[in-house]
């Protein structure tokens, strides 16, 4: 999924189709992590990957993502790739969680050659009706298979729980989504419940407590 900025909506596209509801507030996730002010520094690198803010500008490289049939399978209700408009959207969306709450969603980028390789990062969501922190991620698909997609991710919840101020972050994906479930076990995550989401079936796996370092997977998942 995707949030808007302040005063704007959620695109729900991640393991679900492009729906429309209502942004959380900031103020209600903090009720969960009590006196929670969660910013976090522009740039992230791990061993293979140099991730920084979504911007205004980035449609180019998440065409890679949002313009490709082998990813928006996952991605989207209708399994289709996202049209100009759309595409457009998401990217100010992405961009937009940044500048209101200093935290986000990330462009990955390959360390040596400077290639796009998909985005991750933390942002608020509405699930079931309360408001959460997600672990969201996305790879190309030139580059699914390497373990840059638990890379990224591992990357984004070892930051966040770091700051000592985040107690639980969730992240959801198609039942049949093996390489998102992949990732979400790599990070450590166990499964709570199922859901309905945009009219699909999805899995719905949480990450409590402190995260522990874990060497990179790079057999199974993307």
């Amino acid at each position: 999924m995707v949030e808007a900025g302040d005063g704007c909506a959620v695109f729900a596209f991640v393991g679900s189709g492009p729906h429309v509801s209502p942004s959380p507030s900031p103020e209600n996730v903090q009720s969960k992590d009590a006196g929670m002010t969660l910013t976090l520094p522009p740039e992230l690198q791990t061993t293979r990957l140099l991730g920084r803010p979504a911007t205004d500008g980035d449609m180019g490289y998440l065409r890679h993502i949002l313009g490709s049939p082998q990813t928006m399978m996952w991605l989207s209700a209708d399994g289709k790739a996202a049209d100009e408009p759309r595409m457009l959207d998401i990217t100010r969306s992405l961009s937009g969680h940044w500048k209101a709450h200093g935290f986000g969603v990330r462009l990955f980028f390959l360390r040596g050659s400077g290639a796009f390789a998909g985005w991750a990062g933390i942002r608020y969501v509405m699930l079931d009706g309360a408001p959460e922190l997600e672990l969201l991620y996305s790879l190309r698909h030139s580059l699914w298979r390497e373990g840059l997609g638990s890379e990224m991710a591992r990357a984004c919840l070892e930051e966040v729980r770091a700051t000592g101020l985040v107690r639980s972050v969730v992240a959801y994906t198609q039942p049949h989504n093996a390489a998102s479930l992949g990732v979400m076990r790599a990070c450590g995550m166990s499964f709570e419940r199922t859901t309905t989401v945009a009219g699909l079936p999805h899995v719905v796996h949480r990450l409590r407590g402190p995260v522990e370092p874990q060497a990179t997977d790079q057999t199974g998942v993307r």
